[in-house]
């Protein structure tokens, strides 16, 4: 793996061999393990090991990058100089100011890595955990077991030094039976901190329970949202217009509303690395220490998140949050790790203080229909139900929802009290279960 030590070497002598007016190196490697279920059994295991390597060269404000997967000292000129020629030849960018010089950062400690923990053989224990207990109720169980060890290093001409390594885990299952299918999942930072057990007791209790969906009228619902299903929302409204790019181009939700009251005011919700609960990446893909940056105070939008390029578009001083992806990006700055603050709501009272409504255990295949206006539409998947004066009385088949997102969080009702990690591809959002009035099922 790529080591602080080894980190710092390469960046340095990759950095001197460059005679770029400026340049920027992003080094780093991945260790992912991966082992599926289906039919109630293991089918695959998969194990990659890899290094990334990305330059980017600027020569007046024309910009050009390369990539490969190969450290060597060799490897690495060979990139600049490919880096260099694509800047000559590429169309100046009047946007581009510079690339960012260095700043403070606040220490972040890097977690203790137990390489046991990323074993075939511990990913297959957990994997029979999950068979094991859904033969047993005679349920046929599906998903993974994964685990992630990175290391990322960013360094550029002007003095960016940063490197960080970090781990991630996962398991999700699907236990099935007939029509009936039911879903859990964990993420977190260690395997050995996983809850098989519950997560394997969750997803048959709810699949048991879903057995002989019966269908219900389409039309507007209370709804739980389980944090799965919430967070594959809040992503999505992320990705539709809480950054700078789409912000600057007036093809954001936020663009001129900054300072209004867009959603309830029981909503405080914001991009946040350093939470305890979350997976720490204290600095951007341009080496810039991330900010806790908020979207809504109490219902209030608050701003965006900004890479270097969109600091310097905006002016008056603005500065990068430390959002940067790697570049070119034609996305601009993304949030990555985002936090719902909980409310008061311990789960059975979420639950009983529903007249008539549905829990909807996560969603699927879910796309936008206008980004602007926030309107998704997908389907409900792997438990879905309607409550009627305080309890779940019966399974329904899925439904598909088209739902204006910032409408939906300003019926937001009630918050559970607790937070649950959800990675969404990439995207890990902490984030309570919601209760929704009024959402729109259409089919």
């Amino acid at each position: 793996m790529l080591n602080d030590e080894m980190a710092r070497d390469l960046l340095e002598a990759a950095l001197k061999y460059s005679r770029a007016d400026q340049t920027e190196i992003i080094l780093g490697s991945t260790e992912h393990g991966l082992t599926r279920l289906a039919n109630g059994g293991i089918h695959q295991n998969v194990a990659v090991r890899d290094y990334q390597a990305r330059v980017r060269a600027v020569l007046g404000t024309r910009v050009g990058v390369a990539t490969g997967n190969r450290l060597a000292a060799d490897d690495l000129q060979a990139l600049v100089d490919q880096a260099i020629a694509v800047a000559r030849v590429s169309e100046p960018n009047p946007e581009f100011d510079s690339l960012p010089g260095p700043q403070q950062a606040a220490p972040v400690p890097m977690p203790q890595v137990d390489l046991a923990e990323f074993t075939p053989e511990r990913r297959a224990e957990a994997a029979g955990l999950l068979a094991r207990a859904g033969a047993e109720q005679g349920l046929s169980a599906a998903g993974f077991v994964s685990t992630e060890f990175d290391a990322l290093a960013v360094g550029n001409s002007l003095g960016v030094r940063a490197y960080h390594r970090w781990t991630a885990s996962g398991v999700m299952c699907i236990m099935t039976a007939g029509d009936a299918s039911g879903y859990a999942g964990w993420d977190g930072a260690a395997l050995r901190d996983t809850p098989v057990d519950e997560v394997a007791a969750r997803a048959s209790g709810i699949c048991q329970a879903a057995r002989d969906p019966q269908p219900i009228e389409p039309g507007r619902y209370t709804v739980i949202l389980e944090p799965a299903a919430a967070a594959e929302m809040l992503t999505m409204l992320a990705l539709m217009g809480l950054g700078a790019t789409p912000y600057q181009e007036d093809r954001s939700f936020m663009s001129g509303k900054v300072g209004e009251r867009l959603v309830g005011e029981n909503i405080t919700f914001r991009d946040d690395t350093y939470h305890p609960g979350m997976i720490t990446l204290p600095f951007d893909y341009e080496g810039v220490p991330r900010g806790v940056v908020p979207f809504f105070e109490q219902g209030v939008a608050k701003g965006v998140v900004y890479d270097s390029l969109t600091a310097h578009k905006a002016g008056g001083g603005r500065r990068s949050t430390g959002h940067a992806l790697p570049a070119p990006n034609p996305y601009g700055p993304v949030p990555l790790h985002l936090v719902l603050e909980p409310g008061d709501h311990a789960r059975d009272r979420l639950l009983s203080e529903v007249k008539r409504g549905i829990l909807v255990t996560r969603f699927h295949y879910v796309n936008i229909v206008h980004p602007k206006e926030t309107i998704l539409t997908g389907m409900t998947r792997d438990g879905t139900f309607l409550i009627e004066n305080g309890a779940i009385t019966r399974p329904v088949k899925n439904l598909r929802f088209t739902q204006n997102i910032l409408e939906a969080l300003r019926r937001v009702s009630a918050l559970e009290n607790v937070q649950r990690l959800v990675n969404n591809d990439g995207m890990f959002c902490l984030l309570p279960a919601i209760r929704v009035e009024e959402f729109a099922f259409t089919s």
